[in-house]
């Protein structure tokens, strides 16, 4: 039954995310070639202007479009369990784990779409630009500066395996995002009788403002015991410390929704 209602939950989010990413892609793909077109017709002089700006609002809308799918899946969560739309919802032969775990599984997947799309746009765009400029000493200059940015934080990322932690801090800091979102949903809905989405969203920012403190004072506990290599430890720390706000919150969200939750 979990399989059919993340296929569902996807498909529902599909409607209105599809749109969107598709939009990144065709922002970033068409802004190079705008510019591409416009550099070698000789018109530069005249609509330069023209593609700086849509450059650079493509390249801010293709990494804000990661922001907005992410919100998207929140309030399809919202909707989906704690509005009117989630009577019909509980009235499914499912567990309140499965509906959470449902929800959870398509937010991450989207998000990861949309960070797709979003590197994708990006890449594209970079390449029709470099192929546009790619004979200007700016922009050569430009260049070489970032490949030896890159390769700076190649080589840093190498040593202790911490490609490793950065990937499994990136991992599981979404994990704790998306249950603490959930929590703070739930919590806001229960809670107020009127506003709840105000009251959601002042949760969202009460509960991330608790889970900077706690990671915080436990990094200042680690940080005299593990000095020779902070770095490291505090993605190990701060990974570990994702792992368990998941949890807590999951439980947390779980309970609410069993024994609290009235539609």
């Amino acid at each position: 039954m979990l399989k059919k209602l993340i296929k569902h939950d996807f498909l529902a989010q599909k409607r209105i995310l599809q749109p969107i990413l598709l939009s990144v892609l065709i922002a970033g793909i068409g802004s190079g070639l705008l510019t591409f077109i416009i550099h070698n017709i000789g018109l530069s002089d005249r609509l330069g202007w023209l593609y700086f700006f849509l450059v650079i609002l493509s390249a801010y809308y293709c990494f804000l479009s990661i922001a907005v799918t992410a919100i998207c899946t929140y309030v399809y969560y919202y909707k989906n369990l704690m509005t009117d739309e989630g009577y019909l919802s509980h009235t499914l032969p499912v567990t309140a784990t499965q509906q959470i775990c449902s929800k959870f599984v398509t937010s991450l997947i989207w998000q990861l779409i949309s960070v797709i799309c979003a590197v994708a746009s990006y890449a594209v765009m970079s390449l029709l630009l470099t192929l546009t400029f790619g004979s200007n000493d700016q922009f050569i200059y430009f260049s070489k500066i970032l490949q030896k940015i890159f390769f700076n934080i190649s080589v840093y990322l190498t040593i202790d395996m911490r490609w490793f932690w950065l990937v499994l801090l990136t991992i599981t800091d979404s994990f704790a995002t998306v249950f603490m979102v959930y929590l703070a949903i739930s919590i806001g809905t229960i809670s107020a009788l009127k506003h709840k989405v105000l009251a959601s969203i002042a949760f969202v920012f009460a509960l991330n403002v608790a889970r900077v403190v706690v990671t915080q004072t436990f990094l200042a506990f680690f940080e005299g015991i593990l000095a020779n290599n902070m770095d490291l430890e505090t993605m190990i720390v701060t990974s570990f410390l994702n792992i368990v706000i998941a949890i807590v919150c999951f439980v947390f969200t779980k309970s609410l929704m069993e024994k609290k939750l009235n539609i």
